[in-house]
């Protein structure tokens, strides 16, 4: 279980303090319940399950099912960060200023041969 927690908090770019502020409870104590150290409540468990928008099920076990007995297990998979994000879209805009030159420079090319055919 703590490890899904960690996994929900972190992939949502949140701080442990974020987390302990929803539930109510203390950094040290947030700590703990990722740590695998205490249990959160049934209470707790609620709210971190509304909250993330997960079943408990999964919370708790890891595992999912639909009313039919599926299984309906999200996968753990991890978004990108904003740093990332951030990184990507620099990249995109830097690639897109040399498409922008390219096509410029084709631009004049062209223009030059449409200049010489009409000669």
């Amino acid at each position: 279980m703590n490890e899904r927690l960690r996994f929900l908090r972190r992939n949502r770019n949140l701080h442990q303090q974020d987390i302990a502020n929803l539930l109510g409870i203390t950094r040290a104590a947030y700590s703990k319940l990722e740590g695998g150290q205490i249990q959160p409540s049934p209470d707790k468990l609620k709210m971190l399950s509304a909250y993330y928008q997960v079943s408990i099920d999964w919370i708790v076990t890891g595992e999912e099912f639909d009313s039919e007995g599926r299984n309906t297990t999200p996968e753990m998979i991890e978004h990108p960060s904003s740093k990332q994000i951030h990184q990507d879209n620099s990249n995109l805009s830097k690639k897109v200023e040399v498409l922008e030159e390219e096509i410029n420079f084709l631009k004049k090319v062209v223009g030059k041969l449409i200049d010489e055919e009409k000669k």
